[in-house]
């Protein structure tokens, strides 16, 4: 959908007051906004910045269902932007974890103390390299081994 109202809440760099009207207007309304938070116009003269202009408004559907993407495929001065939704809400990637609320801090520690060598020389930038890269592992294999990983559930075809 493109509104032309620059709106800062959707990424514009610019306030209006259409802008800010389209905003009240969404607020009374209960609608959200979803959009790449990208310049969408891309302007020919150089001495005007590139600005969002494109971006979708959405109501009664958890916004956690869609997805927005700039689409580079055209030519021309503006970008449209690609709006995908999911039947299931999409959930955010775990974030990497060494630990859990199941680790064995017991095991970690004996694992940590008995895999680390504290009688390397550091004398040199190589020797502190080659510590810390030591440590680290040492870090990692005492969690891998102290943190037990829950099972991929896995649901019955039908």
């Amino acid at each position: 959908m493109n509104l032309t109202p620059k709106t800062r809440f959707g990424g514009s760099r610019l306030k209006t007051t259409k802008g800010r009207e389209l905003l009240k207007a969404m607020r009374n309304n209960n609608l959200q906004h979803l959009s790449t938070r990208q310049p969408t116009y891309w302007p020919s003269d150089t001495n005007i910045m590139p600005d969002l202009l494109d971006f979708c408004i959405i109501r009664s559907v958890p916004i956690q269902k869609f997805t927005a993407e700039s689409c580079l495929d055209l030519t021309s001065d503006h970008t449209p932007i690609l709006v995908t939704m999911f039947i299931h809400t999409l959930g955010k990637p775990k974030r990497p974890s060494l630990y859990n609320k199941r680790t064995d801090w017991d095991c970690f520690r004996d694992t940590l103390e008995d895999r680390l060598n504290l009688e390397i020389p550091l004398k040199t930038e190589a020797d502190i390299k080659e510590a810390v890269a030591n440590l680290t592992t040492a870090i990692q294999q005492a969690a891998w081994q102290a943190t037990p990983y829950p099972q991929e559930q896995h649901t019955n075809a039908i």
